[in-house]
């Protein structure tokens, strides 16, 4: 009987061993998921800090041309002002000139907004 004892006692303890095990691998398994939830959030939080530079980096590289173009428009206003409706053919330059300016700026927009969403840039 003495013999039986010690198989039922090393069951006993492998059987707990086994538990023990089990809980170790289950709280292994939770630490893993949570490391890879939070390596997901940093890299959501490192593209969300990219996002706002590169936002930073068109604001920069289109306030100078939106100035331009705001400049040439209250040039445009200003000779059609003066001029009246009598000048048509100066009113038809000015709108010209007007048109390239923001068609120039238009191209330079756009090009801005291309170099911003290059990676690597």
């Amino acid at each position: 009987m003495a013999g039986e004892d010690t198989t039922e006692d090393r069951i006993a303890g492998l059987e707990a061993r086994i538990t023990e095990l089990q809980s170790e691998l289950a709280a292994t398994r939770q630490q893993l998921t949570d490391a890879q939830l939070d390596q997901w959030k940093g890299r959501i939080d490192e593209l969300e800090v990219q996002m706002h530079l590169g936002r930073l980096d068109a604001e920069q590289q289109m306030e100078p041309v939106l100035e331009q173009l705001r400049n040439w428009w209250l040039d445009a206003r200003e000779q059609l002002t003066q001029t009246g409706s009598a000048a048509s053919s100066l009113a038809g330059d000015t709108f010209a000139s007007l048109r390239s300016g923001v068609d120039k700026a238009m191209d330079q927009l756009r090009d801005g907004m291309r170099s911003a969403r290059r990676p690597g840039d």
